[in-house]
């Protein structure tokens, strides 16, 4: 393990978030902190088609689903005071776009075209009690996003 890992390990395993929150969770979770609707993702814009299209390639190779066994639940951001910081994010994708979500909700995928929303929701999600305390690669891999969440906010 690298210096870097063990002094986020001391700073953050703390307040590591577990368990682990379901999609579902998650939705509720994005309904509460910013004002959306819910979209078809047929609906979609042709790069967000592209963000869905690598959530769903990345769904099917590492979890082996076909494309009959993934359920999809695509939200907008509506642009507005609300939701202001999403929109003023750095890292937008594609500014001056609309800001999606898309959750899988077999696999547990998460994917958005605003990075501040993305990290915020994989902070919020949190780790399986297996992962927290074997300190698996999931572990490691959320206590980067949580600290790249949290200078993030710092910033705003």
């Amino acid at each position: 393990m690298n210096d870097e890992m063990r002094e986020l390990k001391k700073k953050y395993k703390a307040i590591v978030k577990t368990p682990e929150k379901t999609p579902d969770e998650l939705e509720s979770y994005l309904k509460h902190i910013a004002k959306v609707r819910r979209i078809d993702k047929e609906t979609l814009d042709a790069s967000s088609q592209g963000i869905c299209c690598t959530t769903y390639v990345n769904s099917l190779i590492l979890e082996g689903c076909s494309t009959n066994d993934l359920e999809w639940a695509a939200y907008e951001l509506e642009n507005n005071r609300e939701n202001e910081k999403y929109y003023n994010d750095i890292l937008m994708e594609l500014p001056g776009e609309t800001i999606i979500v898309v959750f899988e909700k077999k696999t547990g995928w998460i994917t958005s075209n605003c990075q501040l929303l993305l990290l915020e929701l994989f902070v919020e999600r949190g780790v399986s009690k297996f992962d927290y305390d074997n300190e698996t690669g999931n572990f490691n891999c959320y206590l980067i996003y949580m600290d790249g969440y949290l200078r993030r906010c710092m910033n705003h």
